[in-house]
């Protein structure tokens, strides 16, 4: 019996899924996803602007912060819907996570300006917070700034950044002192370094290496909050990462059980073999 996707989905997001489904049916291709594979940034921002046109980046956030509030378990409606229908624009890295950090910090200024622009479409944010093989939870950083003159000066790197190129700038965690820093770098701004790396899938990551000039309004957090907001920022990300598994999971299954029912050899399906009804 073919696996119901939909099962996955709790029937107060089926709705949404099925609108999610629907934009990725119209606007998304496989065609698509293997051109945009073999070239860089592997994803194109008109296309983020439909998913964000669409709320796909507003909404987890709440209502009084300029989203729909409908929670994660609806952003997780929606990366179940895009493993099952696969396509190259980073959700997870660009509209869950950076949103999620910021959502856990005080509300500045500038907090909520990159807020709304993230969840209006009109900003691709990374976060870079990894810096060394084999890390998988935030650490003190070496990456550092320092006070230069009026401003500030950034320097280090990061690693496996996503969104890398094509991303309008990076919320970037550094040190100053024995406090975290939470700095906002654009892609534009002078001593920003892109070494690009291809993942498994055909994918890029970013390594990132720093020697940029900041301006106060660039620092967005400091102090002990900086690790709280983005170790909840990798939480969330994992978590809907992790629907996005399983809508890959239940459409591998499907597709091996339709070729099992209509691949024929001597004469009859090779579903109707019992070694195989058993790996099923």
């Amino acid at each position: 019996m073919a696996f119901e996707i939909n099962e996955l989905i709790a029937e107060s997001n089926r709705e949404f899924a099925e609108s999610a489904r629907g934009l990725i049916q119209s606007e998304s291709s496989l065609a698509r996803l293997r051109r945009l594979r073999d070239s860089v940034p592997g994803f194109d921002k008109p296309m983020w602007g439909k998913l964000a046109a669409a709320g796909w980046t507003s909404i987890f956030i709440p209502e009084q912060r300029g989203g729909l509030g409908l929670g994660l378990d609806a952003a997780a409606a929606i990366a179940t819907v895009i493993g099952q229908m696969p396509i190259p624009e980073p959700y997870v890295a660009a509209a869950i996570m950076p949103a999620i950090a910021l959502l856990e910090l005080e509300a500045t200024e500038s907090v909520n300006n990159l807020l709304a622009r993230i969840a209006q479409g009109e900003l691709i944010c990374g976060l870079a917070w990894q810096e060394k093989a084999g890390q998988l939870n935030v650490s003190d950083a070496a990456t550092y700034l320092t006070r230069e003159d009026a401003l500030f000066r950034l320097k280090g790197s990061k690693k496996w950044v996503s969104p890398g190129n094509g991303a309008d700038g990076w919320l970037v965690q550094c040190s100053r002192g024995d406090d975290d820093v939470l700095v906002w770098v654009s892609c534009a701004d002078k001593g920003v370094t892109i070494e690009l790396v291809r993942r498994i899938d055909g994918s890029f990551v970013a390594h990132l290496t720093f020697d940029v000039a900041v301006a106060q309004e660039r620092i967005v957090a400091s102090g002990s909050k900086v690790r709280s907001a983005l170790d909840k920022a990798l939480d969330a990300g994992r978590f809907v990462a992790s629907h996005e598994l399983l809508g890959i999971s239940a459409q591998a299954f499907n597709m091996t059980l339709d070729y099992l029912q209509t691949r024929e050899q001597f004469g009859k399906p090779i579903g109707a073999n019992q070694a195989l009804q058993h790996r099923m």
